[in-house]
């Protein structure tokens, strides 16, 4: 039987691969993001247009992703994601700008235009059980 922890580091990429199909194929419907993220480890995603504003989420949270990291110090480094040159970033655990909890970020690159499609895990759930 696998462990949770090993589930939490192997599903947040393929949550987001499972994520970015719907976009790719046009598939999107209402709470469909929301059940992919319920049915996984994941607690929340964030995918986002060119301009690295989050147009679709499950936190209700109005964000846009800055290129910056002295504004940013967390969420800029997945702009390599919009601009070309990474298409995944696995971040460990860190404090994000938006309320101080920890959380990890898996990003990939949009496959249809330059964008963010990225799934976190709170601290919280990533302790080993």
């Amino acid at each position: 039987m696998r462990s949770h922890h090993r589930q939490i580091h192997d599903r947040p990429g393929a949550a987001g691969g499972q994520l970015r199909r719907c976009r790719r194929e046009g598939r999107h419907e209402a709470g469909r993001d929301q059940r992919i993220a319920a049915s996984s480890p994941i607690e929340e995603f964030w995918i986002t247009d060119s301009n690295g504003r989050a147009y679709l989420t499950n936190t209700g949270i109005d964000f846009t992703f800055n290129r910056d990291p002295a504004t940013q110090p967390q969420a800029s480094a997945f702009w390599r994601l919009i601009a070309g040159t990474a298409t995944v970033v696995v971040q460990p655990a860190q404090k994000r700008e938006i309320d101080n909890r920890v959380f990890k970020y898996v990003g990939v690159a949009g496959v249809d235009k330059p964008r963010i499609v990225q799934v976190g895990v709170s601290a919280d759930n990533l302790a080993c059980r």
